[in-house]
C-alpha cells in the first residue's frame, strides 16, 4: 500500500474529475466494491455529469462483483 501506484490513487477524485467530463462515458461499477461502494459514488457522480450537460452517460453495476469487476 506504500507504492507510487496506491499512493496516486488515493488522490483521485472522481466526483470532481466527472464534473469536466463531457464526453460520453460509461462508469462501471462491482456491486460488492469495497474501494468505491456504488450506493455512495452512483448518485453524486450523476449529479455531477449532469450539472456539465453531460446526458450520454451509462452507469452499470456488475452483480457479485468486487473492485477488480471479478465475482466474488
Amino acid at each position: 500500500m506504500q507504492t507510487n501506484y496506491f499512493l496516486d490513487a488515493l488522490k483521485v477524485k472522481p466526483i470532481p474529475n466527472c464534473a469536466e467530463l463531457t464526453i460520453p462515458a460509461l462508469l462501471m461499477f462491482g456491486e460488492n466494491d469495497l474501494s468505491i461502494h456504488p450506493d455512495a459514488h452512483i448518485s453524486p457522480i450523476g449529479e455531477a455529469l449532469e450539472k456539465v450537460d453531460n446526458t450520454h452517460y451509462e452507469i452499470i453495476i456488475i452483480p457479485e462483483a468486487n473492485h477488480y469487476y471479478v465475482a466474488e
